[in-house]
């Protein structure tokens, strides 16, 4: 152990008068059984000692009442101008039970002279630190105060002080008198939750502690109807301190300012009595009674007390070993917000209490919340059975707060060793060598092996080893479904970098948003798109000279980054996601077995690279020895059909929107293995389509995940479901587990509904240089499993699956991308003209939900969406501005979203038009039907994004137009000059070209 030295200070007049419950309460202990306030801070990551005792002395100037000393001359604490010193104890590794026999939490600290607190950094793999302050100086919330002040000066901010000097008996003085009186003592003893052993171990006293899932309201109401049922007791009076500071919520002081009032129970009571009692109490203010009358004590000083306690300690802890003052003291520490407890280097994972008795103590139950777990710490002096007795009362209270019934899931059984190397490129290189020969690549570009990949990757890799790449070097990827574009990801991880694929799609703003967001310094880019990155060293694809030279080792690491991808982000700023080479290599592995990759798939690769779930068709069959089939076309219905009838495809993987508009043509397909669908919900009525489509011997298979968790969690097989809602989203994958939880983090009962947390083996790194929002999403749960928390709702079925049930927050999924509508009304009131703008999903029939804009502003839309299109990728852009004098806002200040008016109400005309021929009339229940409008709503110059349809709306609107209207001879010039009415698609201008390209047939 060492002892850093304390910073020097210089002494203020700030002084606190001895308070009589320092006095009496807390001084007159004999110092071997000083009472101590005491709380640990747990964590991952490391907090350097020299900077923690700097922001000891920071947060000691601004707190003063924490380097107090008692002066002999006067009862008074006064400012030393010592900061708190700062001790550092080495272990391996941190372990409660096994430190709390250490002294460093047991000897008492100096009263006279100082100091009375101090903080001990105990340094392990990861940092924990535990603060310490005599009782007489400082309670739990006050504890709380000067914690959050260090941490505040830890991370270099200005603390917030606390240097209200009053004492509790002054600040009593200057609250009113309650009107209530103090209750009378029960006629009988209040007993005990616990005896007295009959046998001590020289009164030494022991903790335990339990860590319990969640947060409880009314958490002590619940521990103390939990321990009255499980001690048998007929009566229970229950100790418990209540913070004055509730009296004066803008009071900053560090001082002990608790007073105590007695809950009393009774047997067979629910916790809800218990805790309509004690509201009753707090609403009496009974907080404010005077309980002790101190009597003659009261007149003696400090130093007479002790004197005659010395004398007589014996006797006077015999006494206080019969009597009790009542059944246990349940002490609530507060709610501790553990982002305030965190720094850039260590993330707090809990805190907790460390209760301390006196001679004259009942049992004691520290408590404390943190986000989604609550701590209990007991302590009780040891004797024959009491370790035992006290363990399971806490386990009691445990089960009660939390049933093990709930936390339980045989779904989440499921794991699965990993190979000793679990990185791509190891894998990578075992397939090349089982199958050099085998197709990788196929496409409109031609076949390519798996040597050759691995050569022309090799040569990628080889320039960018010339650069300087390490590990977690990002390097951006502008090339999107070409052998180039593979190549360069492969390339890019033998190189020990990660990639980051662009999509050539988004406008060249975003492109270089998100290459500076990722600090990517380095851009590989087909030749036409070279010019679109200005600021980052581009190399070009097609120029990446061939190299012979043997390949270095491999020398990536399971942790290393393998890639990053970009969501859309809630704060206005899209958010990269860091996924590592074992996350992505555990979702492989899973996906081959579970789909059924091998070497015999063929499979399409239609998804933007950007998309992670275009990862699903690269890297599960690449590892086992598949070929992709590369699909460079955007893929409309004509694409669609070309690739799956002509391609030699034997498996799929597509989105929901992709199969409704397959499901929709005539065609009946066979020799398909697999259909895995991913990115949004699946419609049952999709999957039962989607089944008759591609044949019987089909698996139709559901698969579901966020970004943030390695492409998908879990995935489910079509079992012939039919009619309305959703196909479950089924089962874990390998090392992925799934809970269901409340708001307050406690799972939710087997069929009720709760937030799905992600956690396991393909868990992201976090957000890429966003350490708030990975601690936002990113959570440790009550056992410290780390945990993504996805904002979407599920539920238990019946059957053991998991639904799917939509979203707690506003986010939506367009075209199976994430969009967080306040990063759209973020940068559409970067306009000049736009005031202020809110931006919402809204339904449209059976379509779900399209994005639509709302901005006060006087600006034509059509300039506002054409403003969001040079910004933002095209999935993002709304489907409507509407222009208002101003923003609807609730009684609570915020917008009322449901107070916007319907965007698509102006665009229906005025009494219903009649069609003017078959072909109009045709097209028109073809748009009603994909918009879920009425059909009354479409007139020849309605367009049909200002009706709320989307880009993939749009391609499924085209395709039953050539089916049903069309017909398949005229099906090639339709499509061929489709793009004259794209910029102007109004129902008019579809059906002129439908009317020219059709065959006087093809109205059916």
């Amino acid at each position: 152990m060492t002892t850093i030295a304390i910073a020097g200070g210089e002494a203020t007049d700030f002084a606190r008068p001895l308070a009589q419950t320092d006095k009496l309460g807390f001084l007159i202990q004999p110092p071997r059984m000083s009472i101590i306030v005491t709380t640990f801070v747990e964590g991952v990551g490391r907090i350097d000692p020299e900077r923690l005792t700097e922001a000891v002395a920071v947060a000691a100037r601004a707190c003063p009442g924490m380097r107090l000393a008692l002066t002999s001359e006067e009862p008074v604490w006064r400012d030393t101008g010592l900061a708190p010193r700062v001790r550092v104890v080495e272990a391996a590794r941190f372990d409660f039970e096994q430190f709390a026999d250490e002294p460093n939490i047991r000897e008492g600290l100096v009263e006279e002279g100082g100091p009375t607190c101090e903080v001990v950094l105990i340094e392990g793999t990861d940092s924990t630190v535990l603060f310490r302050a005599h009782h007489a100086v400082t309670d739990g919330a006050g504890m709380r105060t000067w914690i959050q002040e260090v941490f505040r000066a830890l991370r270099g901010e200005q603390p917030l002080g606390a240097t209200d000097p009053r004492n509790i008996d002054e600040l009593l003085a200057s609250l009113p008198k309650p009107a209530c009186e103090e209750e009378p003592a029960p006629e009988t003893p209040i007993p005990s939750v616990l005896p007295r052993p009959s046998e001590l171990t020289p009164r030494r006293h022991f903790w335990l502690r339990r860590t319990v899932p969640g947060n409880h309201p009314a958490v002590v109401a619940k521990i103390a109807a939990a321990l009255t049922a499980a001690s048998g007791l007929d009566q229970g009076g229950f100790w418990i301190p209540v913070d004055l500071r509730r009296h004066l919520p803008e009071l900053r002081t560090t001082a002990g300012l608790a007073k105590v009032i007695t809950l009393r129970t009774g047997r067979g009571e629910d916790w809800t009595q218990v805790q309509d009692r004690l509201l009753a109490l707090l609403a009496e203010n009974y907080d404010l009674v005077d309980h002790f009358d101190y009597g003659p004590l009261a007149e003696y000083s400090l130093a007479e007390i002790r004197d005659f306690l010395d004398t007589r300690e014996e006797e006077s802890i015999q006494i206080a070993e019969r009597d009790y003052g009542g059944s246990a003291a349940l002490s609530h520490l507060g709610r501790f917000e553990l982002a305030e407890l965190s720094t850039e280097s260590f993330e707090a994972t809990t805190v907790y209490g460390l209760p301390s008795l006196g001679y004259a103590s009942m049992p004691l139950f520290d408590i404390a919340e943190c986000d989604g777990r609550t701590e209990i710490v007991a302590t009780w002096y040891d004797g024959p059975g009491m370790v035992e007795r006290l363990g399971e009362l806490l386990d009691d209270i445990a089960e009660s707060l939390a049933p093990a019934a709930h936390q339980r899931w045989v779904g989440n059984d499921t794991h699965r060793a990993l190979p000793p190397t679990p990185t791509l490129t190891a894998l990578f290189a075992e397939q090349v060598a089982r199958t050099p020969d085998a197709l990788a690549l196929d496409g409109p570009q031609g076949p390519m092996t798996y040597a050759e990949l691995d050569r022309r990757a090799e040569s990628v890799a080889a320039v960018l080893r010339g650069t300087g790449v390490r590990p977690d070097t990002v390097v951006g990827i502008l090339a999107d479904r070409s052998p180039a574009a593979v190549t360069a990801i492969w390339g890019v991880l033998k190189a020990g970098a990660a990639f980051l694929a662009l999509d050539p799609r988004n406008p060249d703003s975003r492109l270089g948003e998100l290459l500076a967001d990722a600090g990517a310094r380095i851009c590989l880019a087909a030749r036409a798109d070279a010019h679109r990155v200005p600021g980052v060293e581009v190399i070009v694809l097609d120029s990446v000279p061939t190299s012979d030279a043997p390949a270095p080792a491999d020398a990536v690491r399971p942790g290393d980054l393998a890639y990053v991808i970009y969501t859309s982000g809630s704060t206005g700023r899209p958010k990269g996601v860091q996924i590592e080479h074992h996350s992505i290599v555990n979702y492989s592995l899973w996906a081959a077995r579970a789909y059924g990759f091998d070497d015999t798939t063929r499979i399409p690769l239609i998804a933007p690279m950007s998309f992670d779930w275009a990862y699903n068709t690269l890297f599960p069959p690449m590892l086992a020895g598949s070929t992709v089939v590369l699909v460079p076309e955007e893929p409309d219905h004509v694409v669609l059909r070309r690739m799956l009838t002509e391609s030699g495809a034997n498996a799929a993987s597509l989105t929901p929107v992709h199969l409704d508009i397959l499901s929709t043509m005539d065609l009946q397909l066979s020799g398909y293995r697999f259909v895995v669908s991913c990115g949004e919900p699946l419609p049952t009525s999709v999957a039962e389509r989607t089944q008759a489509l591609f044949g019987p011997d089909c698996r139709v298979v559901n698969a579901y995940g966020p970004t943030e968790a390695a492409i998908a969690c879990t995935a489910t097989v079509y079992r012939g479901e039919s009619g309305p809602g959703n196909l479950s989203i089924g089962l874990p994958g390998d090392n992925t587990r799934v809970f269901l939880l409340d708001g307050h983090r406690r799972a939710v009962p087997p069929g009720e509904v709760g937030e799905i947390y992600l956690a396991g083996e393909q868990l992201a790194r976090g957000y890429h240089g966003r350490a708030d929002l990975t601690r936002d999403r990113f959570v440790r749960l009550a056992d410290g499993t780390r945990a993504y928390r996805t904002g979407d709702l599920g539920r238990l079925l019946p059957d053991g699956w998991l639904a799917c049930l939509g979203r707690v927050d506003r986010q939506i999924k367009v075209n199976g991308f994430r969009v967080e509508p306040d990063e759209v009304a973020r940068t559409l009131e970067r306009h000049p003209a736009v005031r202020s703008a809110v931006v919402t999903g809204v339904r449209r029939g059976e379509r779900g939900k399209v994005l639509c804009g709302y901005a006060v502003t006087e600006a034509d839309p059509a300039e506002l969406r054409a403003f969001l299109a040079d910004l933002l990728p095209a999935h993002m852009v709304p489907v409507s501005i509407t222009p208002l004098a101003e923003l609807p806002v609730s009684p609570n200040g915020k917008i009322d979203v449901n107070a916007l008016p319907d965007p698509f109400a102006t665009a229906a005309p005025a009494g219903g038009a009649r069609a003017t021929d078959d072909t109009e009339a045709a097209i028109g229940a073809i748009w009603a039907k994909v918009l879920g409008v009425d059909g009354a709503a479409i007139a020849g110059d309605s367009e049909f994004t200002q009706l709320g349809g989307t880009s993939t709306a749009m391609i499924k609107m085209v395709a039953e137009v050539c089916a049903e209207v069309v017909g398949a001879g005229g099906e090639r010039e339709f499509m061929r000059r489709l793009p004259e009415v794209i910029g102007n698609p109004t129902l008019a201008a579809v059906c002129s070209l439908a009317r020219s390209a059709r065959r006087p047939s093809a109205v059916r």
